[in-house]
């Protein structure tokens, strides 16, 4: 009998020693996988989120540092012809352009006046020989500039997330329109105003100058051209009269060809230097004035 019930404590105590360890087997086995799974799961979903708003966050900060940037950026682009690129006699290529006189006389201005929170960024797109149309369409139908093309160059952004916008454009076209033989003023007048309203629908411009285009020895010689030159500022000027974010500028001083003027060239069309540099002082305070409408 004693042995029997021996026999059974021992049989009971390994079954009791099975059942322990099959149970503590059971836990290390579950539970590591339940574990595993809720840190996996977890730590994906941490990271994730973590990931998205740290880029979030970046992006917004940089987005509100690009827009700070702009808020305290003038921004003007100049566009015309040989005029604009600053041309002071055929086949010169010592350029001089009055965008970069505008720039500095802007920011000598601007630090004299104790407004100096502000930058200005003044671009110019200057074509020799090209007319409105051609400042519009591309020249000769071909995969030339244009104003698409110059107003996206302008700009552009080495950054993808948004475009720069610009204050103001000034344009000066015209001229090789007139000295070409087109003397329908009215039609030329169309052709800029054109080149205007692309730079409103398709870009947002808020203001615009036309600016006169100058004298030249050809319109002194020719009657009916200079006539025509004077009908294309007056229907500028009607223009500007009804349209808001228009202004018309009265190009500074006339054209003569006496030896003593050294703002001419004496081709008889372009400034020289002196010349420019006196259309970029003279344009100055308007261009200030109109930025503040």
């Amino acid at each position: 009998m004693q042995r029997k019930e021996t026999f059974i404590l021992t049989i009971l105590s390994l079954l009791f020693v099975a059942l322990f360890v099959y149970g503590a087997l059971g836990n290390n086995i579950s539970e590591p996988k339940k574990t595993t799974t809720t840190t996996l799961d977890s730590s994906f979903k941490n990271n994730k989120t973590l990931t998205v708003g740290e880029k979030r966050n970046k992006s917004s900060s940089s987005n509100k540092k690009k827009q700070d940037d702009d808020d305290d950026i003038i921004r003007i682009v100049c566009i015309g012809d040989s005029l604009t690129a600053g041309v002071t006699s055929v086949g010169n290529k010592d350029w001089k352009p009055y965008a970069p006189y505008l720039q500095a006389q802007m920011e000598h201005d601007l630090l004299l006046s104790n407004n100096s929170s502000k930058n200005i960024s003044i671009l110019h797109y200057g074509y020799p020989g090209w007319t409105s149309a051609e400042l519009m369409h591309g020249r000769n139908n071909k995969n030339s500039d244009n104003m698409e093309s110059i107003l996206s160059s302008a700009t552009t952004t080495s950054s993808t997330e948004s475009n720069l916008s610009l204050d103001l454009v000034i344009i000066m076209a015209g001229t090789n329109d007139m000295l070409r033989g087109r003397y329908n003023s009215y039609n030329v007048s169309q052709q800029v105003i054109e080149l205007h309203q692309f730079c409103y629908e398709h870009y947002s411009v808020p203001r615009s100058i036309l600016l006169e285009i100058p004298g030249a020895k050809a319109y002194k010689r020719d009657s009916d051209l200079k006539k025509e030159v004077n009908l294309l500022s007056q229907h500028m000027r009607t223009f500007a009269e009804s349209e808001s974010r228009a202004t018309f500028v009265p190009f500074p001083f006339d054209y003569t060809d006496d030896d003593g003027d050294d703002k001419w060239s004496m081709d008889g069309v372009h400034c020289t230097e002196k010349g420019y540099r006196a259309l970029a002082e003279y344009l100055a305070p308007i261009v200030q004035q109109v930025l503040l409408h």
